[in-house]
């Protein structure tokens, strides 16, 4: 759901008010909400950020603990790999006898 309130945009995640999100990782308006969200993703505590004037909440008591939490979720749980076509061509032909 999403709501626009003045110059705000909110979402909802599970009922979680979001103002923002910086480097891929969701600012809350309550620190509550930001922890619960650090609780969900293997994180503790919280941290601030300043939010057009407006102090936000982010999970995770620092953000290079928050922003490495999302790059770990958000990852591909297997490499991925770039296929190789292996090419050969015909073998020449054989040679006259005598």
């Amino acid at each position: 759901m999403v709501i626009f309130l003045g110059k705000w945009k909110l979402t909802t995640e599970n009922n979680m008010a979001i103002i923002g999100n910086i480097d891929g990782v969701p600012v809350f308006d309550k620190k509550e909400e930001a922890m619960v969200w650090g609780k969900r993703n293997g994180l503790t505590g919280y941290h601030t950020h300043d939010m057009n004037g407006t102090t936000g909440y982010m999970g995770g008591s620092d953000h290079a603990k928050a922003v490495q939490k999302v790059r770990v979720i958000t990852s591909p749980t297997t490499p991925t790999t770039t296929p190789t076509t292996t090419r050969t061509s015909g073998g020449g032909g054989g040679g006259g006898g005598y």
